[in-house]
């Protein structure tokens, strides 16, 4: 039934104005065609919410995730956010992410001279959304991380209604991310693994019901991969693994696979452009050079050669490579020992498997040893046919197999590359233990134990750890944001200012101010020659030199002639606009 305001729109005579001035007859019929079906869509939804008692007894987990996030994030709000090195660099896209994609005044990748960045611009476009819905200026970064986490929850949760039919599992998996202090530094600092983690939530709730998945699921998962793809390029393997293993699970067909290529290739069709047009290559990726090459680098390595690569020198490649599978291992295990919540997990998942085998006996009417076995095999098939412990244990080996690889031939160890297996694993934990028990209050009860054992950790562990950490510090942040404003009056528009020392002003800088380009410090500054250096001041045609107050060189009596000598013999003069701030002859 239409409401009063819809009536407006009932044909008064066929193909005549309405008193109104609606137009009746064909245009009325389909308008009341399109707001019946919403209608009646939207009134059955609120019937499900006030009639569901799953969705009520949900509740509370939502509410202890939205209280460990503002604990979390309140500290960064009150003062100012901790974002990190890589944060500020998505601050500055997103500035123009839609204007002009990839422009950037900092250079902190030296494999080209252009103004444009090979960084993936999803998050910072979500950066910008962010900052244009609720004008948060520099916090909408810190903003924007804490929605993802939110709705990385309902999209679990929307998915683990489908595979398990238990509400509440998407909050008690992101209280489990939550409950590792390095995936919170990366949180609270605005990094782009939490948007990684909602587009592979998103990635789980398509994939999750029905089976067999239909063409059109396979291209809308392959869509989600290749945004994921667009927001850290690590995700580029697991992407491409994935459609296989749902065919050996059971989840779709060969003949499905191209349609979620297909998708995966439109989404992310504008990286390819992107990377032809400033640089003259499908695909570019910060990390693309360290990957060949025979020595260790970082995308802030400075090389006026070109560095040998695999090609070049494959036993030397393969001796780097090899030999960080010992760095692999430490991280792995640190991991491990960081987690310590798996342990009262393991008490609830034997609690679990009690329960599941009482019931079984109790099936049976009688506690016998053939019981017991029966109750056993019959728990186990439960398990191995569950699709939500076939789905998450696919994605789960996959992730931590195809991220060891990367992050070995990378030689870029870090635990909060972690995050999406960490989540994977224990969504595959969960699955198990859920399945192992009748369907039911029993298994809403321990889903909600579960949760109460996760959600406690981080206000516990977490919080703390952040308050005493020196970078989490409104003091160190606005210090570097204040100096990087100082020094925009001094620096015009065609000026190119190098910033000596390992210091945060250079990432800063492009963030809060417009005005010249900056050049930050190279990592391998040591090992280059003064005539490489000189090559890397005039390649960059810098004419400003900056030494900032915070690094070591500035305490040292005489530091710029120091700096002169390390510049290949150049001529600084003072300039009295900033202090620190040298005009380079």
């Amino acid at each position: 039934m239409l409401t009063a305001d819809a009536e407006r729109f009932e044909p008064a005579d066929s193909g005549e104005l309405g008193e109104d001035g609606t137009v009746g007859g064909p245009t009325g019929s389909r308008w009341r065609s399109r707001v019946g079906p919403l209608r009646e869509r939207a009134a059955r939804s609120v019937r499900t919410i006030r009639d569901d008692r799953k969705l009520w007894v949900a509740a509370p987990l939502y509410a202890l995730l939205a209280w460990t996030l503002w604990a979390l994030f309140s500290p960064a709000w009150q003062n100012f956010p901790p974002y990190g090195n890589d944060s500020w660099t998505f601050i500055e896209i997103s500035q123009n992410v839609f204007s002009d994609p990839g422009r950037v005044d900092t250079i902190r990748w030296f494999g080209s001279t252009s103004e444009y960045t090979p960084v993936p611009f999803v998050w910072p476009a979500v950066i910008a959304v962010t900052r244009t819905v609720f004008g948060a200026g520099l916090r909408s970064a810190s903003l924007a991380a804490a929605l993802t986490m939110l709705l990385s929850a309902v999209l679990l949760d929307g998915a683990g209604r489908r595979l398990t039919r238990i509400t509440g599992l998407g909050p008690a998996l992101v209280l489990f991310l939550l409950s590792f202090g390095w995936f919170d530094q990366e949180l609270v600092s605005a990094g782009a693994i939490p948007c990684q983690i909602l587009l592979l939530s998103a990635l789980v709730l398509v994939v999750s019901n029905p089976w067999p998945l239909s063409g059109r699921q396979m291209g809308w998962a392959g869509a989600m991969a290749g945004l994921m793809v667009l927001t850290r390029f690590d995700a580029l393997a697991f992407t491409g693994v994935v459609p296989f293993g749902l065919c050996l699970i059971g989840g779709t067909t060969l003949r499905r696979v191209p349609r979620y290529f297909l998708g995966e290739v439109a989404t992310f069709s504008p990286w390819i452009v992107y990377s032809l047009a400033h640089f003259g290559s499908p695909w570019v990726s910060p990390y693309s050079s360290g990957v060949l090459s025979v020595d260790f680098s970082t995308p802030s390595y400075y090389f006026p050669t070109k560095p040998a690569t695999a090609f070049d020198n494959f036993s030397g490649w393969y001796a780097r490579v090899s030999g960080g599978y010992d760095d692999l291992w430490l991280h792995l295990t640190r991991a491990r020992d960081d987690a310590f919540v798996l342990r009262p997990l393991f008490w609830i998942a034997v609690l679990a498997v009690f329960i599941a085998v009482v019931l079984a006996v109790r099936a049976h009417g009688e506690l016998t040893a053939a019981s017991v076995r029966s109750a056993v095999a019959g728990t186990l098939r439960t398990i191995r046919d569950a699709r939500a412990v076939r789905l998450f244990g696919l994605f789960a080996v996959v992730s931590i197999a195809l991220g060891s690889v990367s992050q070995v031939v990378s030689s870029s160890f870090d635990d909060r590359y972690w995050s999406a297996s960490l989540l994977l694993t224990e969504a595959f934990f969960v699955a198990v233990v859920l399945s192992a028990v009748a369907r039911g209050r029993i298994s809403g009860l321990l889903l909600f134990a579960v949760a109460l054992a996760l959600g406690a950790t981080p206000l516990l562990k977490v919080t703390g750890r952040i308050e005493n950490t020196p970078w989490f510090g409104r003091v160190g942040t606005m210090g570097l944001v204040n100096q990087a404003r100082q020094l925009a009056p001094c620096v015009a528009p065609q000026d190119s200012l190098f910033v000596y020392g390992f210091s945060g002003v250079p990432y800063v800088y492009g963030a809060v101010n417009d005005r010249g380009r900056v050049i930050m410090f190279p990592t391998n500054w040591l090992r280059l020659t003064a005539k490489d250096r000189r090559s890397l001041l005039d390649s960059y045609r810098v004419n400003l030199v900056y030494l900032p107050p915070d690094t070591s060189a500035s305490r040292t009596p005489g530091y710029d002639t120091v700096v002169e000598k390390e510049l290949g013999g150049a001529e600084l003069t003072p300039l009295p606009c900033a202090p620190g701030l040298y005009y380079l002859h």
